[in-house]
Formats: C-alpha cells, sequence, structure tokens
C-alpha cells in the first residue's frame, strides 16, 4: 500500500464573499467543463465549493511553508518580526563588508515590479533585495553576473547576520533574472529547518519519494528526490517509474504554482486540463490499496480578481481516492487531517467516518 500527495498549489483560491471558489476559478481561466470531466467526476467541484473561512485568524497569512508543514502536523505560532522598510544600514554594510557584493532596493514589493526596474540602475556585482507581502526577504540577482552558489552563499551569511539579530523571517527567496526579466529556472527557498523526521517514521513507510521544493519545507533525512523542473518532468516520472510497496510519494507540482502566483490564468487552466487527463491514466497503474490525495498548500483571498497573493489558511481542496472512489472532507478543518488520514490509511482503518463517500 502507498500514498500519494498530490498538492496543485493554484486551486486553494476562496473569496470573501463566500461564493464557490470553482466558479470564481473557473471564471478567471474561462475552462470547459468537458476539458477537466475525470476531476469532476472525481468530485473537484464538490471538495472546492464551501463557505470563506480563516481556521486561525491571528495567524491568518500562511504560505507554501505552512501548508506543507501543517500537513505534516507541524503547527508554529511564532512572529515574524522583518520590518517592511527594509533592512538596517548596519546590516547591509556587514554583508558588504564581508561578501563586496553590494544590494540594492531594500524595499517593500513585488519581484515582478521591482526587478525590471532595479535591475536597469544598479551597478555590477549588486544584487536586487527586496521585501514581500508575507514577511519574506527575495534577493534577484543577474544570472549571467553571479554563479549560483555564490549567491547561495550570500543568502546563508544574511540569514546568519539576521538571526545574530534576532530578525525573524518566514522564508528567504533567490531568484535569478536575464535581460531585466525574471529567469524561471532560477529559484530557491530557504526555510528555517524543523525536524519532520520523527513525524514520517511514525507513518511506517519503507520509503518517502519528494519533489525539491517538498524536501526544501521539510528538510527530510534520506528521502528519494524527484528532479523534476515542471508539471510534465512530474508525470513522465511517475507514469514510467514502477510504484514502490508501502510508500509515501510528495509531490507539489510546479507549474500550479508559478502560473497562479503570476496570474497567468489561461496557464493555469492549461495545467489544470493536463492534470485531468494524467489522472486516470496514472489511476490505472494503482492497485486497490493505494490512496491518492489531492490538496493545495494554501488559499489565496481573492482581492481585485488578483490570485497572486494574500495566502490565507481555510478550507482548501481536500479530495482522496482509493479503488475508484472518490472522498471529500465533511467538514472545514485544518490541513493537518492529511496527516492523520494517512495514519488512518497506514493502519487500515475506514475513513469513512470523516468523509462523504461520492457516487
Amino acid at each position: 500500500m502507498s500514498v500519494f500527495l498530490f498538492v496543485l498549489d493554484g486551486l486553494g483560491v476562496f473569496n470573501e464573499n463566500s461564493l464557490s471558489t470553482y466558479q470564481n476559478l473557473t471564471k478567471k481561466i474561462s475552462i470547459n467543463n468537458n476539458q477537466i470531466n475525470f476531476l469532476l467526476n472525481a468530485g473537484l467541484d464538490r471538495a472546492l465549493t464551501g463557505k470563506y473561512n480563516l481556521l486561525f485568524p491571528k495567524y491568518c497569512y500562511a504560505g507554501s511553508l505552512e501548508g506543507h508543514r501543517e500537513m505534516f502536523d507541524y503547527y508554529s505560532n511564532e512572529e515574524y518580526t522583518i520590518c517592511d522598510g527594509g533592512l538596517s544600514k548596519e546590516i547591509l554594510d556587514d554583508l558588504y563588508i564581508e561578501t563586496r557584493i553590494k544590494c540594492i532596493g531594500n524595499i517593500k514589493g513585488r519581484g515582478k515590479d521591482l526587478i525590471p526596474v532595479l535591475s536597469k540602475n544598479k551597478d555590477q556585482k549588486s544584487v536586487i533585495l527586496y521585501i514581500g507581502i508575507d514577511s519574506t526577504i527575495s534577493l534577484a540577482y543577474d544570472v549571467k553576473e553571479f554563479r549560483f552558489s555564490d549567491i547561495v552563499s550570500y543568502a546563508n551569511k544574511l540569514l546568519r547576520m539576521l538571526h545574530d539579530k534576532k530578525i525573524n523571517i518566514r522564508k528567504l527567496i533567490i531568484r535569478g533574472y536575464i535581460n531585466h526579466f525574471s529567469d524561471l529556472r532560477v529559484r530557491k527557498e530557504i526555510f528555517k529547518k524543523v525536524d519532520f523526521d520523527e513525524k514520517l517514521s511514525k507513518l511506517g513507510f519503507s520509503k518517502c519519494f519528494v519533489n525539491p521544493k517538498v524536501q526544501d519545507i521539510l528538510c527530510l533525512s534520506g528521502p528519494e528526490i524527484i528532479h523534476a523542473n515542471c508539471d510534465n518532468e512530474c508525470y513522465n516520472y511517475i507514469l514510467s517509474k514502477k510504484i514502490a510497496s508501502n510508500s509515501l510519494y510528495f509531490i507539489n507540482f510546479p507549474d500550479f504554482d508559478y502560473y497562479a502566483h503570476q496570474c497567468l490564468y489561461s496557464n493555469c487552466k492549461n495545467a489544470l486540463v493536463k492534470f485531468n487527463g494524467f489522472l486516470p491514466v496514472f489511476l490505472n497503474k494503482l492497485s486497490n490499496n493505494d490512496y491518492v490525495i489531492i490538496t493545495s498548500d494554501h488559499g489565496v483571498n481573492f482581492i481585485n480578481s488578483d490570485l497572486s497573493n494574500a495566502h490565507i489558511r481555510e478550507g482548501v481542496l481536500f479530495l482522496c481516492i482509493n479503488d475508484g472512489k472518490s472522498f471529500v472532507l465533511n467538514r472545514q478543518t485544518g490541513l493537518d487531517n492529511i496527516y492523520k488520514t494517512i495514519q488512518k490509511i497506514q493502519k487500515n482503518k475506514t475513513i469513512s467516518t470523516h468523509y462523504s463517500l461520492l457516487p
């Protein structure tokens, strides 16, 4: 028995007017029901619909970091102390003395707005630093000017300085750009490490397979890394490899993540249509005691028709498929319910008491 946990970032979409999330998403991307017929028959629309509901209002902003970790039943109420006004001159001066790399920007904003402007007016040997909306720091660098390894070293020195100053951030993002626009091939997120190995061992799987984003967030010891940089590479890996017995596959599909955050709605549609085509082929590979769980790592506050920011915790998509049967969650609960569900599956306990069996 193996469990596949598929994370579709762009599907955790709710709005403040308690309208159907599915309606809002399809309205933006002009999707035709026939294009995702398999997902609809499996219960996608019923898994997505529901009332707007913040589970933890005090800590309502939640992104990939919180989402993936909460799936493993880990919650943190730590406060983030990064200032919207940027880092102090003292930190930037010390960073320059240690690295001899200048830092420009140091303002709050979004990469797609700042990188094209700041990159045209910078000196040689400088990186762009900006503060994200969700307590993050991003470093953008010209891929023609720096080696990736040098920027990783630079980022780790900055993180050490922040730690020494007791400045707590959610994560640091490294982004590359070329000719003043983001290079989609270069992106790395650095998170504070948390030990999830004990939680994984309690699930009792012999092996664990993850893709790079999941590994960056969970920092597991010894998983098999699925080196896939786009959805098609994920699909090819999953369909071409023999399914390992008693294993957990935890995969965040990269295309959904990127397209939703960049508001590329037609690409969101294409990604969903491709997933609709992939899923029935994949399910035919499974035995009757394998499970597939489809979810999202966070929702999005649907403000001004913009899906790219304002992550929130709420009752995101939760669809479970086993032996041709589909289940959806009966009530709005936290993402930790995924961990509890996998525990039940591993112990051969029924999940029907917690889920609605769809026809």
